[in-house]
């Protein structure tokens, strides 16, 4: 934090906080979003839905009603201060989601830079 203060003296620092599940699709959501679990409503890959009560979705799949909306995060920090944010979707590319759609909201999604064959084998590319 200190070398962020140095560097970016207007910058508002803060020291992060962990979220609990400490499963990833929950915590990349809220270390963008700054939202804690039960406000987003992603506890992890696999959750139920007691408002639809259709037992348990898998968040890369869900399509429904239920997850906050997210009205700031760093996307939309980024574009206040004059950047444009780009979202390079990568292999969440094929993750047509609502969270995904949460998870970068506020950005420009990049599509065609996928890691991984639809087979899940590395496609190596070379350096440019």
């Amino acid at each position: 934090m200190e070398c962020a203060e140095r560097h970016w003296r207007t910058a508002e620092t803060c020291c992060a906080q962990s979220v609990y599940p400490t499963t990833s699709s929950a915590c990349w959501l809220s270390a963008l979003s700054g939202q804690d679990v039960a406000t987003h409503g992603v506890p992890g890959v696999v959750f139920s839905n007691p408002a639809e009560n259709v037992g348990l979705v898998n968040v890369f799949q869900y399509r429904g009603p239920g997850l906050t909306e997210v009205p700031e995060n760093v996307f939309s920090d980024a574009a206040r201060l004059g950047y444009k944010p780009i979202s390079v979707l990568g292999d969440m590319e094929t993750y047509d989601s609502a969270w995904r759609d949460a998870l970068l909201s506020h950005a420009q999604p990049v599509s065609g830079h996928s890691f991984f064959t639809e087979d899940g084998v590395y496609r190596h590319r070379p350096p440019r």
